[in-house]
C-alpha cells in the first residue's frame, strides 16, 4: 500500500524533518532553528512535530510513512550523545556507560561497545521519542536508508537532469565518506565509495579546528580566509595526504606521526567499531601533523593549502569518473554532503570539463538534507516514481500579518511600527538610502542559506558596509557577503552565468565577477574576484524581487546585499519573537517583518 505522507527524519547532528506529500516536498525544517541550538544533535523532535502539525497529519494516520536516515547511526555515534538528548533520558542508562568506562581489561571494554554503540538501544531509543510524539509503539514501521544514498537522492531525484553523474563527500556516514553514482532515469548506480577513514572533508574540519574555528561550523571562514593566502610549498604537502584511484575514489595516505591521546579517548577508541576509532584516530593524528607542518605558518597560508588541495583532490576525482564513465559529449553532475557546502570548489567542478553542463548542488547539501533523501527514497520504493523537481527551498513555518501584529503588540514598549501596503517598495528606498534592513517574510528557508525571507539587506556598493554589519552583528571581518540578483540581470555581472545553472538561485556556487562590474557591487565581491549569487526569480519569490525591482529602478543595480538575519552563533530567525529579539540587540536599523515596518523607539 502506497503512503500519501512520507515523514523523513535524520537523527544526529544537524537534525531535521520533511515532509513529501504526494511526490511534493511541502515542509522541511531544522531543528535547531525551533530549539534555537546550533547545529542541534539529537532527535528532531519540534520539526517533527512541525511538518505533522502543518499538514494537519494526526501521528496515527495509516496515510503516513516514515523514513529514516542512516543504516548504521549505532555505529556512528556512541549512544549517549542520543540518550543526552532524549525527551526521556535515561539515567540507568548514563550512569551504568561511565562506569564501564573505568572498567579496565577486556570485559569492561567489551561491556563498553555493547552500551555505546548498540544497534538494539538505539532503536529503542527512537521508538521511545516516536512514541513521546503520539505514535504507537507497536505500530511504528520504520524505514533505514544508508546515509550516502539519501545524499546522492536529494543531488539526483530533485534537479532537473535524467542522466548525471552524483558525488558525495562529507566527514562520515554509514561508515563511508564519500561516494560516486550514475543516475539514468529512476535508477542510482554505485561507481565507487570511500571509507570514513579516507575522508577529505575531514581533514578541512581538522584544520578549520587547527586555525581556532569550531569544526562542523565554521568551514566556510576557512575557504573565505583562503583567498587572503598564496601558494606555498605547503600545498604540496596537503596533496600528498591523499591519493585518487582509477575508479576516482579518494584514498588517505599516512601521516607519519603517532596520536596525541588522553588516556580517556584512548580507551573509549579501543572500544568502538574499526572504522568508527580509525577515523577518529586519524583526526587526533591530524592535528599532530598539522602542529609539526603549519607551525610557523600565518593562518592564511594554511587555510589557501587546504582550500587548493581539496579543489584539486576531488576536481581529479570527477575527472577521473568522467573518463571512465561518460561516452557522451556531455553530462550533468549533481552533489551534495557537508564538503560540497565549499562554494568556491563547487566552482571548480563546474569548471574542469568542457564536458560538464551543468552542476546541481543540493540547497540543503549538509546532514539536514538526509532527512529529505531518506523521504526520497521511501516514496520512490513505494511509487517507482521520481519526486518533483525542487524549485524552491521556502519549506519552513510562516506568519500571517494578524499572527505578527499580536506579537508586535507584546513589544510595543520598545518599537514603533505601522502597515504598509507597498512594504516592497518602502524596503527598496531604504536599502538605497544606505538603511540596514532585516527581513523576515513568507515560509523560512530550508539549508543554511537565507534566501531573502529571513535575511538582512543592504546595497551593494560599499565595502565599508560590511565591516559595519559584521561589528554589529559580531561576525569575522574577512567572510564576504553574498549577492541577491534579478535573475534578467545575472549574466551582466557573472561570467558564465547560464539561466540553466539552478544551483545559482541558492548561493551555493561562486562565479567570477566581470572585472568593469567589480566595483559597482564591491560589497559582494570577495578578494579574488568571485561571488557566491542568489538569483531571484518572480514565481519563486515575488515580494523579494519587487525589492530588488524597486533597488534597481532608484540605482540603477540589479543586485543587494543578502546575508542570513540571525544573531552571532545563533540559527538563522526563525519566529517574529527571533526576529524583534535580534533587531532589539541592533543587528538592524529597520525591521520588515510582514508588511508592517519597524523602528526602535
Amino acid at each position: 500500500m502506497n503512503s500519501r505522507f512520507i515523514l523523513g527524519v535524520h537523527v544526529s547532528h544537524d537534525a531535521s524533518a520533511c515532509l513529501i506529500d504526494n511526490g511534493r516536498t511541502v515542509f522541511a525544517v531544522q531543528e535547531e532553528r525551533l530549539t534555537r541550538e546550533k547545529f542541534y544533535d539529537g532527535f528532531p523532535k519540534l520539526a517533527i512535530k512541525f511538518v505533522l502539525e502543518r499538514a494537519g497529519i494526526d501521528p496515527e494516520s495509516e496515510d503516513l510513512s516514515i523514513a529514516i536516515a542512516g543504516n548504521l547511526q549505532h555505529l556512528e555515534n556512541p549512544l549517549m550523545v542520543y540518550l543526552g538528548r532524549a525527551s526521556k533520558p535515561k539515567p540507568v542508562a548514563s550512569f551504568v556507560a561511565k562506569i564501564c568506562a573505568g572498567i579496565e581489561g577486556r570485559a569492561g571494554l567489551d561491556i563498553l561497545k555493547a552500551q555505546y554503540f548498540s544497534e538494539k538501544h538505539y532503536k529503542s531509543y527512537l521508538h521511545d521519542e516516536f512514541e513521546s510524539l503520539g505514535f504507537t509503539r507497536d505500530k511504528l514501521d520504520l524505514r533505514f536508508f544508508d546515509h550516502h544514498l539519501c545524499h546522492a537522492a536529494t543531488a539526483y531525484y530533485p534537479a532537473p537532469y535524467e542522466n548525471a553523474l552524483v558525488f558525495t563527500q562529507d566527514g562520515r556516514g554509514d561508515l563511508l565518506s564519500g561516494t560516486c553514482y550514475r543516475g539514468r532515469g529512476l535508477e542510482l548506480e554505485k561507481l565507487h565509495s570511500q571509507t570514513s577513514g579516507d575522508s577529505l572533508a575531514q581533514l578541512y574540519a581538522g584544520v578549520t579546528k587547527f586555525l581556532g574555528f569550531v569544526p562542523l561550523r565554521h568551514e566556510g571562514k576557512v575557504t573565505g580566509l583562503a583567498a587572503f593566502g598564496e601558494d606555498s610549498e605547503l600545498l604540496k604537502k596537503f596533496c600528498s595526504l591523499f591519493e585518487v584511484g582509477e575508479e576516482g575514489e579518494i584514498q588517505r595516505q599516512d601521516l607519519g606521526c603517532d596520536a596525541d591521546a588522553s588516556a580517556d579517548q584512548l580507551k573509549v577508541l579501543k572500544a568502538s567499531p574499526s572504522e568508527y576509532r580509525r577515523f577518529n584516530e586519524f583526526g587526533l593524528k591530524f592535528q599532530k601533523w598539522l602542529e609539526i607542518e603549519c607551525k610557523d605558518k600565518s593562518r592564511e597560508l594554511v587555510a589557501y593549502a587546504i582550500q587548493a588541495a581539496s579543489e584539486e583532490v576531488m576536481v581529479e576525482s570527477v575527472l577521473k569518473v568522467i573518463e571512465k564513465h561518460v561516452a557522451e559529449d556531455s553530462i550533468d553532475i549533481g552533489v551534495s554532503g557537508g564538503l560540497f557546502a565549499n562554494v568556491k570548489l563547487n566552482q571548480r567542478v563546474r569548471e574542469c570539463s568542457e564536458k560538464v553542463n551543468d552542476v546541481f548542488v543540493q540547497p540543503a547539501m549538509g546532514d539536514c538534507g538526509l532527512s529529505l533523501g531518506a523521504a526520497i527514497l521511501e516514496y520512490q520504493r513505494q511509487s517507482g516514481r521520481r519526486i518533483e523537481t525542487l524549485l524552491d527551498v521556502y519549506l519552513g513555518n510562516s506568519y500571517t500579518d494578524e499572527e505578527i501584529l499580536i506579537v508586535l503588540d507584546d513589544w510595543e514598549s520598545n518599537i514603533r511600527f505601522e502597515r504598509s501596503e507597498y512594504v516592497e517598495k518602502e524596503i527598496g528606498r531604504l536599502i538605497h538610502e544606505r538603511k540596514i534592513v532585516g527581513r523576515f517574510n513568507g515560509k523560512m528557508e530550508f539549508g543554511p542559506r537565507a534566501l531573502g525571507n529571513r535575511s538582512i539587506l543592504l546595497h551593494p556598493r560599499d565595502h565599508s558596509m560590511n565591516l559595519v554589519v559584521n561589528k554589529r552583528l559580531n561576525r569575522t571581518e574577512f567572510m564576504p557577503f553574498a549577492p541577491s540578483v534579478l535573475d534578467r540581470r545575472a549574466k551582466d555581472y557573472f561570467v558564465g552565468y547560464d539561466p540553466k545553472h539552478v544551483t545559482a538561485d541558492w548561493m551555493t556556487i561562486t562565479y567570477d565577477v566581470f572585472e568593469d562590474r567589480q566595483k559597482e557591487i564591491e560589497a559582494v565581491v570577495h578578494v579574488d574576484g568571485t561571488a557566491r549569487p542568489q538569483v531571484v526569480k518572480a514565481e519563486t519569490n515575488s515580494s523579494y524581487y519587487k525589492i530588488l525591482l524597486e533597488y534597481e529602478r532608484l540605482s540603477g543595480i540589479g543586485c543587494i546585499v543578502n546575508t542570513s538575519f540571525n544573531m552571532h552563533e545563533e540559527p538563522i530567525v526563525a519566529t517574529p519573537e527571533d526576529a524583534l529579539r535580534a533587531f532589539d540587540h541592533g543587528s538592524v536599523d529597520v525591521l520588515a517583518i510582514g508588511n508592517y515596518l519597524v523602528t526602535l523607539k
